[in-house]
């Protein structure tokens, strides 16, 4: 891998593109147009910085709440990259995902171990569950050559509804499906540079998917973890049901290494599937340094995060 050379003024590549678009309300040719010069000017980006925000909501089911995520980006195209993720409020949530020299490391607070991945696109698809996806929506159009689909192919029946401000940027607002569940998912782009600004994606989650993780929860208790963290399958479906069993109750197991306590699920006895709803909203601050900081770039393993 080349040492990075900071030219700070070369690092984000502008994407020049016009910012209006002719189209009637719900045209797909529209959406599949923005679709194709948003994937031109993340192509085109030496440099992308982001922080953001997730907030789902678990709705239409017995027990609602609110859980918030917080997630950072730091991609350079001499293939430097880290993404951290973590919910907030829980400090040994921290998931850490690196690449530097051509080595891809991983590490999460709750089993508290570095582990090494052949490729960054599966470390990044492996830890969707515990970020809720948020480690593949952007990543998946910076890393075009790690990455054979990106956020763009999932979606279904793009089509482009209006324009709409968020946070003080104008935007295009698209929506579609997405998902074998025909989740609604919208996207609002930047009219200006192309970048993804927000999405939000609803689905439903049935009784009978929500008993059958309760089923499986009761026989991982305090190996859960660790099981979780090897099959990808049963992450994804953890995390769409309930931010990974949040109508469990919290116990707590002894640290394997006994110097470190995690929070595992324990069931509620008078607790019963019913299906519910999630919302999940994703904003994204896109932003360029005066200077770029290395740190950025660095794999931070064995740390908490400070609220």
């Amino acid at each position: 891998m080349k040492p990075v050379i900071f030219f700070y003024f070369f690092l984000f590549a502008t994407p020049v593109f016009s910012n209006s678009l002719s189209a009637e309300r719900g045209d797909t040719t529209a959406a599949v147009k923005i679709f194709d010069q948003s994937r031109k000017a993340y192509s085109r980006l030496k440099m992308y910085l982001d922080s953001g925000k997730l907030v789902k909501s678990f709705y239409n089911t017995e027990k609602p709440h609110t859980a918030t995520y917080a997630f950072k980006t730091a991609y350079l195209i001499n293939g430097q990259f880290n993404f951290d993720c973590y919910e907030v409020g829980k400090s040994n949530s921290l998931y850490t995902i690196n690449r530097s020299a051509n080595t891809v490391q991983t590490w999460w607070g709750i089993s508290n171990e570095v582990k090494a991945e052949e490729t960054l696109d599966k470390a990044l698809q492996k830890v969707s569950g515990a970020c809720s996806s948020s480690s593949v929506l952007i990543p998946s159009l910076l890393l075009r050559t790690d990455f054979k689909t990106d956020t763009y192919n999932g979606i279904k029946n793009p089509a482009l509804v209006g324009s709409e401000s968020v946070n003080g940027v104008n935007c295009y607002k698209i929506t579609g499906k997405a998902g074998k569940g025909a989740t609604d998912f919208s996207l609002w782009i930047s009219k200006e540079d192309f970048f993804i600004r927000k999405i939000e994606k609803e689905e439903r989650i049935s009784a009978a998917e929500q008993s059958e993780v309760m089923s499986k929860t009761d026989s991982l208790l305090i190996s859960m973890y660790r099981i979780l963290h090897r099959q990808d399958s049963l992450m994804h479906r953890l995390d769409s049901v309930t931010n990974r069993i949040k109508f469990l109750t919290d116990g707590t197991e002894s640290s394997v290494k006994e110097t470190k306590k995690r929070v595992i699920p324990k069931r509620d006895p008078n607790y019963k599937a019913t299906g519910m709803n999630i919302k999940s909203t994703y904003f994204f601050f896109p932003y360029t340094p005066k200077k770029l900081n290395p740190e950025l770039f660095k794999f931070r393993p064995n740390r908490e995060v400070k609220f």
